[in-house]
């Protein structure tokens, strides 16, 4: 975001994996009844179930990113990740309250995890800013994205074009904002062309998608645990204990 802002960031990520995905999609088709495959549009096209599933996944992770991106530009990168990774507490109490039961261990693996964040992230006093609001509210959508995955693949939507559904619907989100807040030009976008790859192609078109089709095998919090090795900051990030010890 040195030199793009925070929606033409999250819009711009999100085409890139809606490009990314396009060929996965092709690529996981099945035949048809005489040994041929449909036509392209016909292999991307998603069921009701997964198109109503990747709409609503979509305009929550649109608004985590773009908070997430808000609210980095006005904190420290240890106290966004610490905050972030809230949202591992807060899967398993929202999961709770729909009626999810959640085993004693992984509730102690979830405090540990709290308490470790703190450790690597925070150094001396930990006071809350507009930014770190911003974040936590980040961390709630975070957490209702990785229950609503599980609420539709429970429902047997197809995990990858649940996942290119939700980023075509995360860009209408964040390109809406950027029309209206942002006035991005060509030559910006390409100055930030790597890192916008990356978190496009990488973090948004692999990572969410695996995100998506690893949710089929476990339960929330449990997936919840692991991802969060991605959400966060690295301890080594400047301004972190870690990084000054």
């Amino acid at each position: 975001m040195d030199y793009i802002g925070p929606f033409t960031f999250s819009a711009a990520r999100d085409v890139i994996a809606i490009i990314v995905l396009i060929p996965v999609i092709l690529l996981f088709t099945d035949k048809g009844t005489d040994g041929t495959y449909p036509p392209i549009l016909q292999q991307l096209k998603p069921d009701r179930i997964t198109l109503i599933g990747g709409a609503w996944c979509g305009l929550v992770l649109g608004a985590a990113d773009t908070l997430q991106q808000v609210g980095i530009s006005m904190t420290t990168a240890g106290k966004a990740g610490f905050i972030t990774a809230l949202y591992i507490i807060l899967v398993p109490l929202m999961g709770h309250f729909m009626g999810h039961k959640v085993p004693r261990i992984i509730v102690a693996c979830v405090a540990l995890a709290i308490a470790g964040f703190y450790l690597l992230c925070i150094n001396g006093d930990f006071q809350v800013s507009f930014g770190d609001f911003l974040v936590l509210c980040c961390a709630v959508f975070f957490a209702l994205h990785i229950l609503v995955i599980d609420h539709f693949l429970l429902k047997k939507a197809n995990s990858i074009k649940l996942s290119w559904v939700q980023f075509a619907t995360a860009f209408l989100f964040s390109g809406t904002l950027t029309v209206l807040f942002e006035h991005p030009d060509w030559s910006a976008l390409w100055a930030a062309k790597w890192p916008l790859l990356y978190a496009g192609g990488l973090s948004s078109g692999v990572a969410y998608t695996l995100q998506i089709v690893g949710q089929k095998y476990t339960e929330p919090t449990t997936a919840t645990l692991i991802m969060s090795w991605n959400r966060s900051s690295p301890p080594w990030q400047a301004g972190s204990s870690w990084a000054k010890s």
